[in-house]
């Protein structure tokens, strides 16, 4: 069950991987993912304080 997470700031790195961002190029040849140990996560992933992941690139 997904809860809300108010109040929460995620930062660029998951505007980014959510296509939300106004900084990725649209003409990328790369998709913007979010990793946790060199492993694409899952967007609901980065609610958890713990996460502790980064921003990826994966080819189109």
């Amino acid at each position: 069950m997904l809860t809300a997470t108010p109040n929460r700031v995620f930062g660029e790195n998951v505007l980014v991987a959510a296509h939300m961002s106004d900084q990725w190029p649209e003409d990328s040849n790369e998709v913007p993912v979010l990793k946790f140990q060199d492993r694409e996560a899952h967007l609901y992933q980065a609610a958890f304080p713990t996460f502790g992941g980064s921003t990826g690139v994966r080819p189109q």
